[in-house]
């Protein structure tokens, strides 16, 4: 397993009202710095987009490209065409530099984002429009996989997939064999779902990795409030990695069990909005310095 970051970490982020100023060169110095192997695109544009350009960044700092993040409209056929239009553009960088993986997600929607840790049942998707999900992330995975691509979804707070009920749906939905499954650690608790109790299941179906933690006092209060998605971000909901209540070694261990060796993202969502927002390189270089110690990767 190779350790990898993203700009999520620095504060470029999809995530509408989380942005930040700062330049591409600083941040994949500071990856770099902190002792990673890869890094995710980010939002697109913000990396160089032509592959020649990215590829001499890149290389230049010893990088690798791991994958990109693409959230898409499953809950709405109106947009479909939006999220394949995002695929196709991505794609063919991704294959150019030799990057694994697309890592499709379902987009944040503001009636979800409003009820983080709060969703019900009745809050999601009808049978049907699950099957209408499913049949349009295979046509999307395929895209990926006609390029050389592993296609994996990404479940994700504020979106239609979120618990881990949810997620069972969308891969009752779905070819495994097409689309895999990219765990995120925080995410799954921040839904509802244990990480222990979901690999029993899903572990052979993970193929790409997400470390993130959870200060669970802070969830607790987004459960027991009207808080939405981006103040629980805001409130310090993902915490640093050796820090939250999630035990990070003990899924990379039980994920090693089962021959996982693909990569592990690092990620710890961030507003620079905010006085008192964690400085990103120390936090990286900590959470660096974690895995070394903890699991000797």
């Amino acid at each position: 397993m190779k350790a990898a970051s993203a700009p999520v970490s620095w504060g470029i982020t999809e995530i509408e009202g989380l942005q930040a100023d700062l330049g591409y060169k600083e941040i994949m110095d500071e990856i770099q710095a902190a002792g990673y192997e890869g890094t995710e695109l980010g939002p697109w544009g913000f990396y160089p987009t032509a592959p020649d350009e990215l590829r001499r960044e890149l290389a230049g700092r010893g990088l690798a490209l791991v994958g990109a993040f693409v959230d898409v409209p499953i809950h709405d056929p109106a947009q479909f065409a939006v999220g394949r239009q995002a695929v196709r553009q991505v794609v063919p960088l991704l294959a150019a530099l030799g990057a694994p993986t697309l890592i499709l997600s379902a987009r944040q929607t503001p009636e979800r984002a409003a009820i983080p840790a709060r969703v019900t049942e009745a809050d999601g998707l009808s049978a049907g429009q699950w099957r209408q999900a499913g049949a349009y992330l295979q046509e999307l995975a395929g895209i990926a996989r006609d390029a050389g691509l592993d296609a994996t979804f990404h479940h994700h707070v504020g979106t239609y997939v979120e618990t881990p009920q949810e997620i069972a749906h969308l891969f009752d939905a779905v070819d495994p064999d097409l689309l895999g499954l990219c765990l995120d650690t925080g995410h799954l608790v921040f839904g509802g779902g244990d990480n222990a109790a979901f690999l029993a299941r899903y572990a052979p179906a993970v193929r790409h990795l997400h470390l993130k933690n959870v200060d669970a006092a802070v969830l607790e209060q987004v459960r027991t409030s009207n808080m939405n998605y981006l103040q629980a971000i805001q409130a310090g909901v993902f915490a640093p990695l050796q820090a939250g209540s999630i035990a990070i070694p003990a899924v990379i261990t039980t994920l090693q069990r089962v021959g996982y060796d693909g990569w592990m993202v690092v990620e710890q969502d961030i507003d620079r909005s905010q006085p008192d927002y964690p400085d990103p390189l120390q936090g990286a270089t900590a959470a660096r310095r974690f895995l070394r110690e903890t699991t000797g990767v």
